[in-house]
């Protein structure tokens, strides 16, 4: 399976290595497209670029993270646009393939340097598309007014895979996430035609589906990308559903949240206990616990109803599509997490990196203590499966905070390695202590 597009090389992306600083509260800022509703958003990190699907206007895409945007409706037919995701099909140097679902015309496609999109609605029953979701790589499913479809990138048809165990075959689903970047597991939500609202689960790409859930009124799901058995659900009442063993129980909160519809819903990448809820007229709100708490974070954001947020791990910030365009918000580096004060971590951690998979430049980030008040001596190598060490990516003094750096496939001489299973190791010494951690990877070119 491959593609036939080739964007700006990856290359040249540099060896970047950022400590986040300790900050105080953030405003919201906007940066257009002014006077747009927006309905679904992508965050494309390694190109530092933003698509954002509207009500009535089609899609926009911004350079240089939100600065600047510019319609790309060519070929778009039907501009009601629902839902946007990508994927970045295994290959080397390739920018996202963009999906964009449509209120009445379908799905369409825009390839990597094109400047056209094209319908994709073989197999499809419905022309009514509801959600998106990919697992970022090649797999895509959406819901429609018509239940759930699968499609693998090259393929050029839409595969039926709702064969469902509870209430009609046909049904409208209107939320699904897939797990992680993993194809095989989807969690979709939808009405059963009597009055209910659904949560069904697939662990093998759409075989066979589990009721894991029964809602009333289900706006939004979301996954915890640190804990993938971890879902949260945001209904019509101001109310989050939570399960952390992968849809088997579910506890409810809604302290602090208005009684207005939850539209979306998403979580931290670097905490699992921040999570953000954008609502139907009351803004933003932010949980500091892992849900069971909420409070409002509205500073600066004129536009309240807010139908897509989307984080980026590049920038650490947050975007809301409102209706009067995209607000960014750089996300809290002084809230309490697992580990104590963001951007002053209680214990020491190498985090798995992203993407992982990777095609060509990955993001491994990772904490220093906060119990070494003294500069440690910090190593950061990349090694092969042979044990060979390949890449030193960090090889310094360094404080306690909040680090991460970006590894562009290449080892020490600049060449570009090949394709498999890499390990990362940090090794932290202190005046009397030594510890050291180390993660696998998979690069995939």
């Amino acid at each position: 399976m491959s593609a036939s597009k080739l964007c700006l090389t990856l290359s040249l992306l540099p060896l970047i290595l950022v400590s986040t600083a300790i900050a105080g509260e953030n405003e919201w800022t906007t940066n257009g497209p002014y006077g747009v509703s927006i309905s679904s958003l992508v965050v494309d990190d390694l190109f530092d670029v933003i698509f954002a699907g509207s009500d009535t206007n089609g899609v926009y895409r911004s350079a240089y993270a939100g600065t600047t945007w510019v319609e790309i409706n060519q070929g778009l037919t039907d501009l009601k646009v629902t839902s946007l995701t990508s994927v970045c099909p295994l290959g080397k140097n390739y920018c996202p393939f963009l999906y964009a679902g449509t209120s009445e015309g379908g799905i369409f496609l825009l390839c990597p340097g094109d400047s056209v999109w094209q319908e994709i609605n073989l197999g499809l029953t419905s022309l009514e598309i509801l959600c998106l979701s990919s697992d970022r790589i090649w797999t895509v499913y959406t819901g429609t007014s018509d239940g759930i479809f699968r499609r693998y990138f090259g393929d050029t048809t839409w595969v039926d895979v709702y064969k469902p165990i509870y209430g009609p075959p046909n049904v409208p689903v209107w939320a699904i996430q897939v797990c992680g970047w993993t194809e095989d597991t989807v969690y979709a939500g939808g009405n059963d035609g009597l009055e209910r609202d659904f949560i069904v689960k697939t662990t093998n790409c759409g075989v066979d589906w589990n009721l894991v859930g029964i809602f009333i009124g289900l706006r939004c799901i979301a996954i915890d990308p640190r804990a993938l058995k971890t879902i949260y659900v945001g209904d019509c009442c101001g109310v989050v559903n939570k399960s952390t063993d992968g849809g088997a129980t579910w506890t409810s909160s809604h302290e602090g949240l208005p009684h207005k519809d939850i539209l979306c819903l998403v979580v931290d990448p670097d905490s699992s206990n921040l999570v953000y809820a954008g609502t139907d007229g009351s803004g933003v709100y932010r949980s500091l616990d892992g849900g069971q708490t909420w409070s409002e974070m509205n500073t600066g954001l004129t536009a309240l109803k807010v139908a897509a947020l989307a984080t980026s791990q590049f920038t650490d910030k947050i975007y809301a599509g409102t209706n009067d365009g995209v607000f960014e918000y750089t996300m809290l580096t002084g809230v309490k997490d697992d580990y104590g004060l963001k951007g002053i971590p209680l214990r020491f951690e190498l985090s798995q990196n992203y993407p992982n998979p990777f095609n060509s430049s990955t993001l491994i980030r990772y904490h220093l203590s906060a119990v070494r008040s003294r500069p440690s001596a910090v190593t950061l190598q990349v090694y092969n499966i042979l044990g060979q060490e390949i890449r030193t990516l960090v090889d310094e003094e360094q404080r306690a905070g909040y680090y991460k750096v970006c590894w562009d496939g290449r080892n020490d001489q600049g060449k570009e390695v090949s394709s498999g299973l890499y390990f990362y190791r940090l090794e932290v010494k202190g005046q009397n202590t030594k510890v050291t951690e180390t993660r696998k990877m998979i690069l995939l070119r």
